[in-house]
């Protein structure tokens, strides 16, 4: 699988030619590999799936930072969310890893768009937070979520430390074969929308798109 960045820095992107993948970095002008790491799972400590179904894209912060979204080493060990993996620029150092990643292309959202915002980070990520039913331990409670990748939490799903949730919102439309579920985002990567402090997000099943407001 071979992903493009989002960001004209030095590029990042996977390769692999099995299920499990590397994160390259590559000379922006040559594109002389200078260094891969292995996507390895937080929780099991082996390497995560990188799936030919995902969507999932390297996103590249403003300070550099790198994400990439996988999925769990066992499938549906972490209920089929996977990860969002988090690397320094470098890709030398691993930071706080999301609690889903494997079917999203995170998106950068600035820390100003977000009145409730108290942390430090001058830009936060947004990602579908979906917990699918019938997977693992999954409920149906299907989610989008604005993340602080610098600060973290406890995950609900494992004994991994994730990153915060700053704000979440439930899909609004409830799925009628599954009560007290609803129907998942279906999101490749959300659009933000600078002027209205809002986040443009497809919702699976009912085919069109909501606002989801964050801002004033």
């Amino acid at each position: 699988m071979d992903s493009t960045p989002k960001d004209s820095k030095d590029s990042s992107a996977t390769h692999s030619g099995r299920p499990q993948g590397y994160l390259v970095a590559l000379d922006s002008s040559t594109l002389t590999p200078k260094v891969r790491v292995l996507l390895i799972d937080p929780s099991e400590g082996k390497p995560s799936v990188v799936s030919d179904d995902g969507t999932a894209s390297p996103t590249v912060g403003p300070d550099g930072d790198v994400f990439i979204g996988v999925l769990e080493a066992t499938f549906g060990a972490h209920n089929a969310r996977g990860w969002l993996l988090h690397f320094d620029a470098g890709l030398t150092q691993t930071k706080i890893p999301g609690s889903f990643g494997w079917d999203d292309t995170a998106s950068i959202v600035p820390a100003s768009m977000v009145p409730s915002y108290s942390g430090t980070s001058i830009y936060l990520l947004t990602t579908k937070y979906n917990n699918y039913a019938g997977t693992g331990s999954g409920d149906g409670k299907d989610k989008v979520a604005v993340l602080d990748p610098n600060s973290k939490q406890s995950d609900n799903f494992s004994a991994v430390s994730v990153t915060k949730e700053v704000l979440t919102m439930l899909g609004p439309t409830a799925d009628p074969s599954d009560p007290g579920a609803v129907y998942e985002w279906c999101i490749n990567t959300a659009a933000v929308d600078l002027a209205t402090n809002s986040i443009l997000i497809m919702v699976y099943a009912i085919n069109n798109a909501v606002l989801f407001a964050v801002g004033r």
